[in-house]
């Protein structure tokens, strides 16, 4: 049997414009249902998908959710109000590790965790996995990264690496000599955001075996006009720019990189 793997993201930006990334591995030898009743349904709604996202950067600098307005939705929850287990736990840590793992390379904060973001995140995870459906909110509170993973083998390990390691990868395509709002780069350049200081992370699975996992950042990134001073180029090695500003380095992944301890 063929196993299928899909991963979907969408970063949110301190501006509200969404960008979305689509990957797939290994070959799908069969349409992904993405929300349809059938094969043909749902490759519909994933061009339908992909038709509504991108766009350019937002006209304000700073401000909130979708438009610029700030503010919750009220028909969108912000508060997890149950109890994260072992596991989410320990997604939560394998995120936060790994996304200071990449700020260090370019010399900024690492984040702390914060409790009121993770249950801000886990909150629309839970939406998300409830819809069977990544989206962005409506009118988001602070950054926000997603990560949607799908997989045929139900016991297949979905890692918190896994996801950072997603949004990190678009710096391939970032221009630092032209820095500044670019679609496919929002999830980097949120990550690596130099003024921001603390991290949130949910992960819900829905009812078809979905994961979503969503990631919210203070301050808020990805603001119109605070490219070139808010995303530095990596110090040594790492990642590098469109121009071929960093030094690929290779890093030897000790064991247990992944494991809560």
């Amino acid at each position: 049997m063929k196993l299928l793997i899909a991963a979907f993201a969408i970063a949110i930006f301190g501006a509200s414009v969404p960008t979305s990334c689509f990957i797939l591995t290994p070959k799908m030898m069969k349409p992904f249902n993405f929300g349809g009743q059938n094969g043909q349904q749902g490759m519909d709604a994933l061009s339908k998908f992909f038709g509504g996202m991108g766009g350019g950067g937002g006209r304000r600098r700073g401000g909130g959710g979708l438009g610029g307005g700030g503010g919750g939705s009220p028909n969108e929850p912000v508060d997890f109000e149950g109890v994260f287990t072992r596991s989410m736990r320990k997604l939560q840590r394998q995120v936060l590790r790994n996304t200071n793992r990449y700020r260090r390379l370019h010399g900024v904060h690492t984040l702390a965790e914060d409790e009121k973001l993770n249950r801000y995140a886990q909150a629309w995870a839970l939406k998300m996995a409830e819809m069977d459906s990544m989206q962005h909110r409506t009118r988001p509170l602070h950054g926000e990264n997603l990560y949607m993973w799908w997989s045929s083998d139900l016991r297949a390990p979905i890692t918190g690496r896994m996801a950072v390691k997603a949004w990190y990868d678009e710096i391939k395509m970032y221009n630092y000599n032209n820095p500044g709002f670019r679609s496919g780069t929002g999830h980097f350049t949120q990550l690596v955001w130099k003024d921001c200081r603390r991290l949130g992370t949910g992960v819900a699975r829905g009812r078809k075996g979905t994961i979503y996992i969503v990631s919210v950042y203070e301050p808020r990134g990805n603001i119109m006009g605070q490219f070139a001073e808010q995303v530095p180029r990596p110090i040594s090695g790492g990642g590098s720019g469109s121009d071929g500003g960093g030094h690929k380095k290779r890093r030897r992944r000790r064991k247990g990189d992944d494991d809560d301890e």
